[in-house]
């Protein structure tokens, strides 16, 4: 019956045997029964798969016989965690390493022999997802064998011995140097190898329906190991066992120091072998073999060389340009500096090496050309990177440009590119700013500005060797047009002192800036400056108005009003006089004299009732009351003077109540009305009462009268005193109220 633990053992990744000879049997020195301690050590990935063995079987077989002498059961394995490689501080292996080493040992009772004794160790399976092994199915075995040769046992010598777990984890595109810890305890000389790991056992055993076969030969677990010879493990094309790692990578190992360097460049799992041979005065009398499994993987370098660049390939190349400038100075990006302690750069220049080691450099390459070097970060040490700089200095190239101005008129700008570039050298980009905010990428483009003025514009250009250079001029634009230029003035026609003409350029918006210079003539020994002036004169007469715009730079426009000149005219001085001075609302006409000078047009306005243009009108108002009477003066079209004088119409009273009449049929005095109402009156309301407040008779027609009977209408009233009032409204708007008595006679 074969225990769980002896199933497939895919989690064995290394191992190997080694023996030392402790004494004679019952301490009788010089017996022939010797006592070795054999040890076997294996290695296992501790993230799954089964645990190690309680116990293993090792054969012993002598000379070439096929029976094993012996089969040396050994349990109780001491089981010690493997701690990640630290030999490199600036390497940090990813997450999940796990690694464990069991050691085997027990002592074996070996009789001295002129024939070799073998001592084997069987196990299958290896991982089916190592790389450079025909494995996909996973039925490769691993034997691991020692030999004591006649020679060690005649010369009671141990076997080397590996004192450090096996280096399992490497790092993608990171060269390791890695010292071998290998120790003799007879002082006899060592020479390392890459070997060939040997196949053992096979699949049979490996599940619930054949656990019985475990134990054979091509089972899981041989038990005992087969006797040798031992095939090597077949490698798949382009890899061996002294080239384990292939075309993805390079490994070897000193003979002579055991330093094992490989820079491995693919991902993935290997298999390979290391053999310590052990010379004693120039003979071999043994030899050890470790079955090792490596991982590579991505891993991080806390130091990484960088140096700042123009463009790199994120593997440590980097490329830098430089334009007519061979003195250069290089700055050190490099990320971990906190754990680089010594700098180093090199640089071939005129076939000399230049170094230096500082943490920034400064090169001074002499000429143009292609320079190549590096920079490295703890040189000669294992925390170390190297970055490979690559220089190109170029020589140089000049941004230049001309600007063809369109001389006095409103147009375009031609900008001509004349840059000068180095020999073979394309533009890669040109860029114009303008400076108004407009920018173009045409090599000689041609620009309209919205607004006269001066512009700071630049050039920037960039070759194909990547070369730049701004060139940068003022350009001024002042267009100034004679044809575009008009004289405006707010009129022909204006009065001496206090008339003010207001005068203005009218130019292109273009035109529309502070810069340019306007000089006015006034034509009456003054002047002035601006685009807008104003102006008045003190003097009557006719004036040419004459101008001078002038821009800054060479043009200028000259004009003046000589087709329609200024026309200046004396103020006049405005005045009247009317009759009667005081004039009544029974007679309202008025007669208006104006005593004005300097005038020949005349504009009444009669305080609102009417208007007038004669010189001397006459004017008859409605009703009583107070006019503004307004006359404006004028001498010309434009000259004017104006003068307002109160007109007060007086309320004559001219009203008659009677205090008796006799209605008796005759014509004379029959009824009964107030008499003499001035015009323009309203609100008119008459009543009559008797004594004892009796209404006898009332109306709102003025030409109503009272004819002595009770509404006009019933029986006469008798003879006697009655009561009236009368109210109205004047044109004055004034409130008239008149009481009294009335006799009636009959």
């Amino acid at each position: 019956m074969v225990s769980s633990t002896t199933l497939k053992a895919s989690h064995i990744i290394g191992g190997e045997i080694n023996y030392e000879f402790v004494g004679f049997k019952g301490g009788r020195v010089g017996s022939d029964t010797l006592l070795y301690r054999v040890v076997l050590v294996l290695v296992r990935d501790c993230n799954g798969g089964a645990a190690f063995d309680r116990s293993v079987p090792i054969a012993v077989y002598l000379g070439n016989n096929i029976r094993p002498l012996r089969n040396l059961r050994i349990s109780s394995p001491k089981i010690n965690k493997v701690p990640p490689d630290q030999s490199n501080p600036c390497l940090i292996v990813p997450p999940g390493f796990c690694e464990e080493e069991a050691v085997y040992s027990d002592t074996l009772e070996l009789v001295r022999s002129d024939q070799a004794y073998t001592l084997t160790y069987q196990v299958c399976c290896r991982n089916a997802s190592i790389n450079n092994i025909p494995n996909s199915a996973g039925t490769l075995g691993i034997t691991l064998t020692v030999e004591i040769s006649p020679h060690a046992q005649r010369d009671l010598s141990s076997s080397p011995r590996f004192t450090a777990a096996p280096k399992s984890e490497l790092c993608v595109g990171i060269s390791s140097a890695i010292q071998l810890q290998v120790a003799d305890k007879d002082g006899d000389r060592l020479t390392y190898h890459l070997c060939a790991p040997l196949l053992g056992g096979g699949p049979l055993g490996g599940s619930q329906n054949d656990m019985q076969l475990a134990g054979s030969a091509q089972g899981i677990r041989p038990d005992p190991a087969t006797p040798g010879p031992y095939q090597e493990l077949p490698f798949l094309p382009t890899f061996s066992f002294n080239r384990p790692l292939g075309n993805a990578g390079t490994i070897s190992i000193d003979s002579t120091t055991g330093i094992l360097r490989a820079l491995p460049r693919a991902l993935g799992q290997y298999t390979l072998g290391i053999c310590v041979k052990e010379y004693r005065n120039g003979v071999l009398i043994g030899m050890i073999r470790r079955d090792i499994q490596i991982k590579v993987s991505n891993c991080n370098f806390t130091i990484d060389a960088m140096v700042k660049s123009d463009s790199s390939n994120g593997q440590g190349s980097f490329w830098v340009k430089s334009c007519n400038k061979p003195n250069l100075s290089f700055s050190n990006s490099s990320t971990g500096l906190d754990k680089v302690f010594a700098y180093r750069w090199e640089f071939i220049i005129n076939g000399k090496t230049e170094v230096r080691d500082t943490k920034d450099a400064s090169f001074d390459f002499g000429a143009p050309g292609n320079y190549s070097g590096l920079m490295i970060l703890n040189p000669g040490t294992v925390c170390t990177d190297t970055a490979r700089v690559f220089v190109q200095v170029f020589p140089s190239v000049k941004a230049q440009f001309d600007a063809i101005s369109p001389a006095c008129d409103i147009a375009p700008i031609q900008f001509n590119n004349t840059s000068q570039l180095n020999q073979g050298a394309t533009y890669r980009s040109v860029e114009w700013n303008f400076g108004d905010n407009m920018k173009s990428t045409e090599t000689s483009p041609r620009h309209n500005y919205a607004l006269a003025g001066s512009y700071p514009v630049s050039l920037a250009i960039l070759t194909n060797t990547g070369c730049r250079d701004t060139a940068r001029q003022n350009i001024d634009y002042f267009p100034a047009p004679a044809n575009a230029v008009r004289l405006q003035a707010s009129a022909r026609e204006v009065c001496t002192q206090t008339g003010q003409l207001n005068l203005s350029l009218e130019v292109p918006p273009v035109m529309n800036t502070p810069r340019y210079l306007v000089e006015w003539d006034f034509g009456d020994g003054t002047k002035a400056t601006g685009f807008k002036v104003n102006k008045s004169y003190p003097n009557p007469g006719t004036y040419v108005v004459s101008y001078r715009l002038s821009a800054p730079g060479s043009c200028m426009v000259q004009g003046d009003n000589a087709n329609a000149p200024i026309g200046v005219v004396a103020k006049p001085s405005v005045d009247f006089t009317f009759s009667p001075e005081e004039p009544s609302a029974r007679n309202p006409e008025v007669t208006f004299t104006e005593t004005s000078t300097q005038a020949d047009n005349w504009n009444w306005d009669f305080g609102g009732k009417g208007k007038a243009t004669e010189r001397n009108p006459v004017f008859t108002f409605p009703f009583e009351g107070e006019y503004s009477v307004k006359l404006v003066v004028g001498n010309g079209q434009f000259c004017r003077d104006s003068v307002t004088k109160l007109v007060k119409i007086k309320a004559v009273d001219a009203l008659y109540i009677p205090n008796a009449f006799s209605p008796n049929g005759n014509a004379a005095n029959a009824v009964f009305k107030p008499l003499g109402l001035l015009p323009g009156f309203s609100g008119y309301e008459f009543r009559v009462y008797s004594r004892w407040g009796h209404l006898l008779f009332q109306t709102k027609d003025p030409e109503a009268a009272w004819n002595g009977k009770v509404n006009n209408q019933g029986d006469n009233c008798a003879q006697g005193v009655y009561l009236y009032q009368l109210v109205f409204q004047s044109a004055a708007g004034k409130t008239v109220t008149k009481q009294g008595t009335v006799t009636l006679l009959r």
